[in-house]
């Protein structure tokens, strides 16, 4: 009796443990859950540099539809005033182009790890304006090899720093695209040095592209800024 107790709770124990892990990972590829899935690759288990699974290469048209519906949901009521970012148009601006500016940049890029047959591209070597750090910066496209999403991240060890690069990308998208739509948390230093996963998370939403700027404190020291595009035409 108490060894079938035992395995009854047993199972009961994995069972929540498989499903807790599936939420946690649920929730770190939903938008405002980016900032764990750079948690979690910054602990070694998953993004860029491990893989994730559910990253795994889709066909591109199911790719694009899938990105379609899940995206839809989060169109603005107005269009942007330019989609323009790093001088490139989204839905506009082809591959070619991405590729010509990362030599001319000096940046070296390939396809995202455990992509190789994806024509994304994952550049790293991008220099901040006004300083010596460098960061990577992402670019997804259409199966016409047409823009649809420009992430560009970078990793700095002081929160003001960090502070002011998350609000020069906002007043970047704020001038290029139009106003702010919502903010959790803030963009100061002394909030940003709470703690771990202390997050500012400013969204811009247009009738034809999203804009995000995530701030986090990764823990150790170290704070993520990325700046996130994605066309929704």
């Amino acid at each position: 009796m108490r060894g079938a107790r035992w395995i009854k709770w047993s199972a009961l124990g994995i069972t929540v443990s498989v499903l807790s892990f599936v939420a946690i990972v649920g929730v770190a590829h939903t938008p405002w859950g980016r900032p764990l899935l750079g948690y979690l690759s910054f602990l070694g288990m998953n993004g860029m540099n491990s893989g994730c699974p559910i990253g795994a290469e889709l066909d591109p048209a199911r790719a694009a539809e899938l990105r379609a519906a899940s995206l839809e949901p989060l169109r603005g009521a107005t269009p942007s005033v330019s989609r323009r970012v790093l001088g490139f148009e989204l839905g506009t601006s082809r591959r070619d182009e991405v590729l010509t500016w990362s030599r001319d940049q000096g940046l070296e890029c390939s396809p995202p790890p455990r992509q190789p047959n994806s024509s994304d591209l994952r550049c790293t070597g991008l220099q901040l304006r006004g300083t010596d750090t460098r960061g990577s910066v992402n670019f997804s496209f259409d199966p016409e090899d047409r823009l649809l999403d420009v992430e560009r991240a970078v990793r700095v060890g002081d929160a003001g720093l960090a502070t002011e690069l998350g609000s020069e990308l906002e007043v970047e998208i704020a001038q290029n695209s139009g106003a702010l739509s919502s903010r959790h948390g803030e963009l100061t230093a002394g909030y940003l040095s709470r703690g771990p996963l202390s997050q500012s998370a400013a969204e811009f939403r247009f009738e034809d592209m999203r804009a995000q700027v995530i701030v986090t404190n990764m823990g150790d020291g170290a704070f993520s800024i990325r700046g996130i595009h994605q066309s929704l035409l």
